[in-house]
């Protein structure tokens, strides 16, 4: 059991930490995807959220939202929450979103913001007044 327990502790520990081989952090990283029209792509940016999207038909536990980056660029962010607390948003709110950049003719989304439970990738969030979201 002690052994287990290590294991899914530095585990989840991994998955937790940016590792600079595969995080691509700021705008200009997310812009060049976008140009070169990359996705799988795991970002973390700051912007400000300009509207609030209602969630598709029968997934209430969706959260979509469009962020302005720095650099004007807009993108989709969708936060699927299944465990926790919906992150409370409101227009002109600023964000810091980790997650996966897929690439889309309006700008792109950026997706698996929430924890990763089978370990399989890393963990994404959101940032919200100092408190983050997984």
């Amino acid at each position: 059991i002690i052994i287990t327990a290590v294991f899914l502790v530095a585990g989840w520990s991994w998955q937790s930490m940016p590792d600079t081989s595969d995080l691509h952090v700021g705008h200009l990283a997310v812009e060049k995807a976008y140009y070169d029209e990359v996705s799988n792509l795991l970002v973390e940016v700051d912007g400000e959220i300009i509207r609030l999207l209602s969630p598709t038909p029968g997934e209430s536990r969706l959260q979509r939202f469009l962020i302005r980056m720095a650099n004007g660029q807009v993108v989709q962010v969708n936060h699927l929450n299944d465990m926790k607390e919906m992150v409370p948003l409101k227009k002109n709110d600023k964000v810091r979103v980790r997650g996966e950049y897929s690439w889309t003719e309006t700008g792109g989304t950026i997706h698996d913001t929430e924890r990763d439970f089978t370990l399989a990738r890393r963990h994404g969030w959101i940032e919200h007044k100092g408190k983050k979201y997984q």
